[in-house]
C-alpha cells in the first residue's frame, strides 16, 4: 500500500544516518498513489517512479482560471506549448491505462460509468476529463495539508514535542491503525486542524449561485455568483483570536474561545468535498506514520517557507526540505 511505499522509498534515497530530502515531492507522489488507487482501483505508481508524471496542476495548465491578461497568457502557451504536451499524453496514456483494467464490480462511480460507457471516442474523453478532475481534486489539496503539517509542525517546537508525546506514547505500529484509533488523539486532530485554518488547501472563493436570498440585510438576485475567500475568514480576528499564529490548543477542550465553526477547509453544504472522511484519515495516518518511523527537523527558516508561496485558486507550493533520521529498534 501506498501509506507503507512512502516511508520505504524515502528510506532507500535517504541511505545515511540522516539525510535532507524534500518532502513536498515525496507527498505529491503519494497523494497522487492513494487518489489514484481510490477512483482507479489501482495506483499511478510516481512513488515507484519517483515522478510528477501526474502532476498536470502547474501554473501553465491552469492559465484560463487565473487573473492574467491575454498576451501573457499566449507567450506562455507558446513557449510551453510542446512540453505540456508531452506531458499531457504520458499523463492521458497512463489514466486510460488503468481506466481500462478498472474492476468494473466495483462499488464506486468511476466503475459505473465504465460498465456503461459508450466506446466512442468522445464518451472516453469525457469520462477522462471527469476522472481527471477528481484527481486533480484529491492530489493537490493533500499534498499542500501534507507539507504544511510538517512544516508549522517542525517550526514550534512545543508543538512537535507534544505531537511525537502523544502518538509515540499511544501507539507503536501504524500496520492497522483505524479511523477510531486516528480519532482518539485528540492532539494529533487539533494540529491538522489549525493547520486546515491557517493554510487552507483551497484558500481562494468557492463560487455558488444565488437562488435569490437575503444575506445580511442584503438581498442577493436570482443567479448572481456570490462567494467567500476561505482564506479571509480562516485569518479574521472576528473569529479568531491571533488569527496568523499557529495555535492547535484553540482546538482542544478549555481552548481560546474561537468560533471554530468559521473553519470549513472542506466548505459545506451539497457542493462541500465530497472525499472529506478518506482525506482526514489520510491526513491521520500519514502524520503517525511519519513520528512512528523518523525523528524529523525542517531546514526551513521560520518564515521562508509561507513566504514562497504563490496562490493560483490552489497554492504553488514550494519545496519543503527535512531532515530525517530513521527511529530504530521501534519497526
Amino acid at each position: 500500500m501506498e501509506r507503507l511505499q512512502l516511508q520505504l522509498v524515502v528510506r532507500e534515497h535517504c541511505p545515511e544516518a540522516e539525510q535532507t530530502v524534500d518532502l513536498r515531492h515525496w507527498f505529491l507522489c503519494f497523494s497522487a498513489d492513494i487518489v489514484s488507487r481510490f477512483v482507479l482501483g489501482t495506483s499511478l505508481d510516481c512513488l515507484d517512479r519517483v515522478s510528477r508524471i501526474f502532476y498536470w496542476a502547474s501554473l501553465f495548465d491552469c492559465l484560463d482560471s487565473l487573473g492574467l491578461t491575454n498576451i501573457f497568457q499566449r507567450a506562455l502557451r507558446l513557449f510551453f506549448s510542446e512540453k505540456n504536451a508531452k506531458l499531457q499524453a504520458s499523463r492521458d496514456e497512463a489514466i486510460l491505462g488503468s481506466m481500462e483494467h478498472l474492476d468494473t464490480n466495483r462499488l464506486d462511480a468511476v466503475a459505473a460509468a465504465v460498465r456503461q460507457l459508450d466506446p466512442s471516442p468522445q464518451m472516453k474523453n469525457e469520462l477522462l476529463g471527469h476522472v481527471q478532475s477528481i484527481l486533480l481534486g484529491g492530489t493537490d489539496p493533500m499534498t499542500t495539508a501534507l507539507t504544511s503539517i510538517v512544516h508549522y509542525t517542525l517550526q514550534s517546537p512545543q508543538t512537535h514535542a507534544k505531537l511525537k508525546a502523544e502518538i509515540r506514547s499511544s501507539l507503536t505500529s501504524f500496520d492497522s491503525l483505524t479511523v477510531q484509533q486516528a480519532n482518539d488523539l485528540p492532539y494529533l486532530n487539533a494540529v491538522i486542524k489549525e493547520t486546515l485554518r491557517i493554510y487552507p488547501p483551497v484558500a481562494t472563493v468557492l463560487p455558488r449561485k444565488s437562488p435569490g436570498a437575503v444575506v445580511d440585510g442584503t438581498y442577493i438576485p436570482p443567479d448572481v455568483h456570490v462567494s467567500s475567500c476561505m482564506l479571509a475568514i480562516h485569518h479574521n480576528p472576528t473569529y479568531f483570536s491571533e488569527p496568523d499564529k499557529f495555535i492547535p490548543e484553540r482546538w482542544l477542550d478549555g481552548g481560546t474561545g474561537d468560533n471554530l465553526e468559521a473553519s470549513q477547509p472542506f466548505s459545506i453544504g451539497p457542493r462541500g468535498c465530497i472525499g472529506k472522511h478518506l482525506a482526514t484519515f489520510s491526513l491521520q495516518y500519514t502524520v503517525i506514520a511519519l513520528f512512528l518511523k523518523f525523528d524529523m527537523q525542517c531546514n526551513e527558516a521560520p518564515c521562508d517557507w509561507p513566504k514562497r508561496n504563490k496562490n493560483y485558486s490552489t497554492w504553488i507550493t514550494p519545496s519543503l526540505y527535512v531532515s530525517l533520521r530513521e527511529r530504530k529498534p521501534h519497526f
